[in-house]
């Protein structure tokens, strides 16, 4: 896989099973530890898997015949001949890249590596791995989410918007990475750093934002701050991003009921851009439609057939939603429902006839 050569996943497992068994048997060393022959072979230019049996039987004879001299070998010479096959084995422009583009993952390579060295293998890999959950159970938590304000009143909106230049970067991004020009609509990030919930969902940021207050520094905004909302009165789209499970449920009910203070006339929520939802995430959506109900704005759930498959398509709350109308499958439609024209040609929308819907 390394080389880009295809191989039968199946067969490659199945065999690793056989020759773990056999070594575990006879007390050798698991054949998937043994990275310097495998290494070798590949720098030799090999390119059939007979270059590994050959390599087997070869260490092998050697082994037998040679076996009473290598025991005369001094340890320390053993061991810089195992290193230095180390070293060359490491991609040193893997590692420069990784740097220079990914300093936290570099980071990461790093600790795992010091561990390896100075612990055990198998506890550096551990750990490793271990981290690396972490970090992206708190991508997770992070809740990446849409927020878009829809209709003729958005015009205006934008034109009372005033953002630094160099926020601009944050604004919503399409699937191809460019900047969207209108700025009606934002990433989470933003609206997060906005109404102060970049940091609610973490003790330590917590405490940090505290020692940041008492040294005289500028906090976030506190939560429940009251502030002239620019969605007041108009209809928002909001798109969680990503999976929307159980890390990411208290971040999402936090914004839904920071959006439920500001008023919008209706809110459009749409699922097209979530990947997963679970029994937590569900629950989490639940209760913040249930907010935005008991405040008197109106709600559409978008719902693509893929989760339909699953928990959503099971949930009560959805199936009350769809009882009433209020489940669509493309955001076009529950934009237009929402009393709302949303036009494909350039990506805005305009007011219709004024059309509230009852949940």
């Amino acid at each position: 896989q390394k080389m880009d050569w295809g191989f039968d996943d199946g067969r490659e497992t199945l065999g690793l099973v056989a020759a773990h068994t056999v070594c575990g048997v006879v007390g050798a060393m698991p054949p998937t530890g043994v990275f310097v022959r495998t290494s070798l072979n590949m720098q030799l230019g090999a390119t059939h898997k007979l270059s590994q049996i050959l390599n087997a039987i070869f260490v092998f004879l050697i082994s037998v015949v040679a076996m009473p001299v290598f025991s005369y070998l001094p340890q320390a010479s053993v061991a810089a001949l195992l290193v230095f096959a180390s070293v060359r084995m490491a991609p040193a422009a893997y590692v420069r890249e990784l740097f220079a583009t990914d300093a936290i993952s570099c980071g990461l390579l790093i600790v795992t590596t010091l561990i390896c060295v100075f612990m055990d293998p198998v506890y550096g890999l551990i750990i490793g791995m271990v981290i690396a959950l972490l970090r992206d159970a708190a991508e997770t938590a992070a809740a990446d989410a849409r927020l878009t304000v829809v209709g003729e009143k958005a015009l205006k909106v934008e034109e009372e918007m005033e953002v630094p230049q160099q926020d601009i970067a944050e604004w919503d991004r399409d699937v191809s990475g460019q900047t969207l020009a209108s700025l009606r609509s934002m990433r989470s990030i933003r609206y997060d750093k906005d109404k102060g919930l970049s940091g609610r969902s973490s003790p330590l940021g917590f405490i940090f934002r505290l020692f940041k207050r008492l040294g005289g520094g500028k906090g976030g905004a506190p939560f429940d701050s009251e502030e002239t909302s620019s969605v007041s009165g108009v209809a928002v789209l909001y798109e969680p991003i990503g999976p929307v499970v159980y890390l990411a449920a208290d971040k999402h009910i936090a914004r839904m009921k920071t959006l439920v203070k500001e008023k919008p006339a209706r809110v459009v929520l749409s699922l097209e851009l979530a990947t997963r939802v679970d029994v937590d995430g569900s629950e989490a959506l639940a209760k913040g439609v249930r907010q935005m109900q008991n405040a008197g704005i109106d709600v559409e759930v978008v719902l693509p057939p893929l989760l339909e498959e699953g928990v959503l398509g099971r949930a009560s709350w959805v199936t009350a939603l769809r009882n009433k109308g209020h489940v669509h499958e493309h955001r076009k439609q529950a934009i237009k429902c929402a009393g709302e024209d949303f036009d494909d040609d350039d990506d805005s929308c305009i007011d219709e006839a004024p059309h509230q819907a009852t949940v």
